[in-house]
């Protein structure tokens, strides 16, 4: 994590955007919050409802049987159970091949949301946000009056269609409800707790944006004739997708090996197949340099606002 801090602040120009640490259940168990917070001054914390923000538990995969006994000891819920003589042997033997990590399901109340928020300003934090699912419309209600009690900066709704690689994939496409809906009712929440006078959060949206008319068309709906209620649209696999290519073709076009039928179009080196590589280098310089000229790409991929 610091490593992470550390590099995009190498990179940042110190007015846009900032850098946020997300914490579910077991990253509060953990303290990295307090850790983030006052050891790595971060300014801003986003508390997340549910693994993947679905409230499905989350899962990664463990192909180490020393990997896994550990990740259990830490307090992890680790299935099948790494310690049972039982299956240690059913791993040793290749019945099975390896261990699901998974996070516990948070079950906030009102109440430990104004506390929590609280307690993480307490410490020094700027900005505390809340980001959350695509639920039934009465959980989307509680969750935006929660979050007008806590006074959080601001509240992310990630609709169906969205997800990091962490949740499963039906999970993440099919079982939350699509984003203009989920929108719709996040909107109707928001002009209620504006009619009782109530504090209202900057809202952000997330679920499947891929490109800007999207972006523009979902904030733009947010608006009943007395401003945006929506601010921002958080986007992920869109721009690390991106990043993710950039990356392998960087590493081909330095292994010569780019296709025939890219390079006729696009070039055979960085600085011809990126358009803006001129832009950058005169905001960079040499640090742009010495990753085009090595594997690494000087680009981040964050949420978009």
């Amino acid at each position: 994590m610091e490593r992470r801090v550390k590099k995009f602040r190498e990179f940042w120009d110190g007015k846009y955007g900032d850098i946020v640490v997300q914490v579910n259940v077991e990253d509060s168990r953990f303290g990295v919050y307090e850790y983030a917070v006052s050891k790595l001054e971060v300014d801003t914390v986003e508390i997340k409802w549910g693994q993947g923000a679905k409230a499905i538990g989350g899962e990664i995969r463990v192909r180490d049987l020393q990997r896994a006994i550990e990740l259990k000891k830490r307090g992890y819920i680790v299935l099948p159970d790494p310690e049972d003589p039982t299956v240690q042997q059913a791993f040793k033997d290749g019945i099975i091949d390896g261990f699901e990590r998974h996070s516990r399901v948070g079950m906030p109340t009102e109440k430990s949301l104004v506390e929590f928020v609280e307690e993480i300003r307490d410490l020094g934090a700027k900005s505390v946000t809340l980001k959350t699912g695509a639920y039934r419309p009465a959980d989307v209600a509680w969750q935006m009056r929660a979050a007008s009690e806590a006074e959080v900066d601001y509240i992310t709704f990630d609709g169906a269609g969205g997800g990091t690689g962490m949740s499963p994939v039906p999970m993440m496409n099919e079982m939350g409800i699509p984003t203009v809906y989920l929108e719709a009712l996040v909107l109707k929440a928001a002009r209620i707790l504006k009619e009782k006078h109530k504090y209202v959060p900057d809202i952000s949206i997330a679920g499947g944006f891929i490109n800007e008319t999207q972006i523009v068309k979902a904030i733009a709906m947010s608006n009943f004739g007395d401003g945006l209620m929506i601010k921002t649209v958080t986007t992920a696999r869109a721009p690390l997708t991106a990043v993710m290519k950039s990356e392998y073709f960087v590493k081909l076009a330095k292994e010569g090996k780019l296709p025939k039928s890219f390079t006729e179009v696009y070039g055979d080196k960085p600085e011809k197949f990126f358009t803006l590589s001129g832009e950058f280098k005169a905001k960079f310089g040499e640090k742009l340099e010495m990753r085009f000229h090595g594997v690494q790409l000087g680009f981040t991929a964050t949420s978009t606002e």
